[in-house]
């Protein structure tokens, strides 16, 4: 590991702690059982299609909106039950402003409760990651990071 990305993973270690609050998925089930529809989705291209296994030019119309639909409904599952939650509008605005971007390069998914939010969270949107085996730092939290234009 270079001294650049040392330093990276140490700020965004550091930056985690300060912007985010783990909160377990249950937690939000129980006082919003549909929480899946305040889930934010970017359409997938025909390259995420192509991507993903599918040959749209051999597809129709049809078959093609089933295909997106489904890698849609990917963009909203969550793994290992941990959410993590903004803690502060900057870092909620900062989400919401780059949602595309976040979950196409940083691979998180991100539910929207903010405006469902009576005071049950702090701002009421959270950031969940769909995947296992890999360091998460380097496939999501960097990245988001970034993003956000808080390292390089």
């Amino acid at each position: 590991m270079t001294q650049q990305q040392e330093s990276n993973l140490d700020i965004v270690k550091f930056r985690m702690n300060g912007d985010f609050n783990d909160i377990r998925l249950d937690n939000i089930q129980k006082i919003y059982p549909y929480w899946f529809e305040n889930t934010l989705t970017v359409e997938p291209t025909n390259q995420d299609l192509k991507d993903s296994g599918y040959n749209y030019n051999e597809m129709t119309e049809n078959e093609i909106d089933e295909a997106k639909n489904e890698l849609m409904d990917q963009q909203r599952e969550i793994m290992w039950s941990t959410l993590f939650e903004a803690k502060d509008s900057t870092i909620k605005d900062w989400i919401l402003e780059n949602h595309e971007k976040i979950i196409t390069e940083a691979g998180f998914t991100i539910i929207d409760l903010s405006r469902e939010n009576e005071g049950e969270y702090q701002t009421g949107v959270f950031l969940g990651v769909n995947g296992a085996g890999y360091d998460f730092y380097e496939a999501h939290w960097i990245p988001l990071y970034k993003i956000f234009g808080v390292i390089k």
